[in-house]
């Protein structure tokens, strides 16, 4: 078979791993993600000033606004930070990392329920149950 590239262009790709048609495949998908996170952009101020739910809480507001920026943080960890084409050890890291901030925001939460007072008047030391 015979080669139809031209030996400085067939060194240029050997050299550098790429050719043209490999840069343009890669400009083509920063250019989708792109389009993607400024859609993402546009649905989240949305979400926010749209009264999609309750008008008193916004509580579902806040949520899609959430899931919109997870989505677009996966699109810029998979596709600019490359971690689309990483080893398996990588994701191992990854993964601790969200169940680690979920375990913390769990604990945080949580703490709104804690029974502990907020105000330090309170003494609890010397409430004492009387039987009738």
């Amino acid at each position: 078979m015979a080669d139809h590239a031209s030996p400085s262009t067939a060194a240029h790709s050997d050299a550098h791993g790429h050719d043209d048609h490999d840069w343009n495949a890669h400009i083509k998908t920063y250019m989708k993600v792109g389009a993607i996170l400024f859609g993402g952009t546009v649905l989240t101020v949305a979400a926010a000033f749209l009264p999609i739910f309750d008008l008193h809480h916004r509580a579902g507001n806040l949520t899609l606004g959430l899931l919109i920026a997870t989505v677009k943080c996966t699109f810029v960890a998979l596709i600019f930070m490359h971690l689309k084409n990483e080893k398996k050890l990588i994701y191992k890291f990854l993964l601790f990392t969200v169940i680690f901030f979920g375990v913390m925001l769990f604990l945080i939460l949580s703490a709104q329920h804690d029974p502990i007072p907020l105000d330090p008047t309170h003494n609890m030391v010397h409430h004492t149950i009387t039987h009738p």
